[in-house]
């Protein structure tokens, strides 16, 4: 999102899902502020994370308050636009990346460069679904990104079960018109495998296996590009979209499957080229996950039209 908008990162510091946990006590995100506090090459300070502890969450806002420097933070869940002092909130990823570029260069028009919202498509999905078809499927590599996804549609459709937790109910016993969010880079599907943005393979497989679930109705996924994930993710599941897809139709039924691509050109699998196959293989692509998701329950009727 900052590359489409024009704006760069001078550092990343990865603190893992678990640091805003009471536990940790975000020991790695407060050490990080320290040193982009000292950084010269740093104008704007980000903090994203996954759900955090209320204790942990007020830690980390006292310290950003204290910094020489303005921030950004987004903490999945919490629907929060305001500023306080140099602390500003977004209520979403998408959100963090504008008010992040928009700091940075004060004179800027920052805009997302989005598509539009894709009101052929939807009026397509809605008119496509069966009364049957009354489940949505995420399947996740990214657990911000999940993390995202479920606490967006947890205000819209209600329970949605997830292996992430904050509160929804468990995915183990998983009927076929239950709503799912799963991630499936959670540490109990990667013990011995690789993470599914270097392996496809697991969601391939559950792609796979949602092809014969009749009360599936939209399937939303994320694809994440860059150093470290697999050369082609969006080819890699073209294959698994594609049966999906028949095994539907020739139940003369239809599915919609939705994404968010994140990556840029500069990536070695070129973001361009991942559109196009996705796109050729019937996949709805949009540039954020925030949007692919209002989509994916737009689809259900249980949201405004954009």
């Amino acid at each position: 999102m900052i590359d489409k908008l024009g704006g760069g990162v001078s550092q990343a510091i990865g603190t893992g899902g678990r640091d805003l946990s009471e536990a940790v006590g975000a020991l790695t995100t407060l050490a990080a502020l320290d040193a982009l506090d000292a950084d010269p090459a740093t104008s704007v300070v980000v903090v994203v994370s996954k759900p955090p502890s209320e204790i942990v969450a007020a830690k980390v806002l006292d310290r950003l308050a204290n910094l020489g420097k303005p921030s950004v933070v987004h903490f999945v869940g919490v629907d929060r636009s305001d500023t306080v002092g140099r602390v500003h909130f977004a209520p979403d990823l998408a959100e963090t990346a504008r008010k992040a570029v928009q700091i940075a260069v004060p004179n800027a028009t920052v805009e997302m460069g989005s598509l539009p919202w894709r009101a052929d498509a939807l009026a397509y999905a809605r008119k496509a679904r069966s009364p049957k078809q009354v489940a949505l499927r995420g399947l996740f590599t990214g657990g911000t990104m999940a993390a995202e996804a479920l606490a967006q549609l947890q205000r819209f459709l209600g329970p949605v079960a997830s292996n992430l937790g904050h509160g929804s109910p468990p995915i183990e016993a998983l009927r076929p018109e239950q709503h799912a969010i799963i991630d499936l880079g959670s540490d109990e599907f990667t013990q011995g495998r690789p993470h599914p943005m270097i392996d496809p393979t697991p969601r391939a497989e559950r792609l796979m296996a949602e092809s014969n679930n009749d009360q599936l109705a939209v399937v939303l996924l994320d694809v994440v590009l860059g150093t470290g994930s697999h050369a082609d993710p969006a080819g890699a599941m073209v294959p698994s979209i594609v049966h999906l897809k028949a095994q539907a139709n020739a139940r003369g039924q239809h599915v919609t499957v939705v994404t968010s691509v994140t990556g840029t050109e500069k990536d070695r699998q070129g973001l361009i080229g991942q559109i196009e196959k996705l796109e050729r293989a019937g996949v709805v692509v949009f540039p954020s996950n925030i949007e692919a998701v209002r989509f994916a329950y737009a689809v259900l009727g249980e949201a405004n039209d954009g």
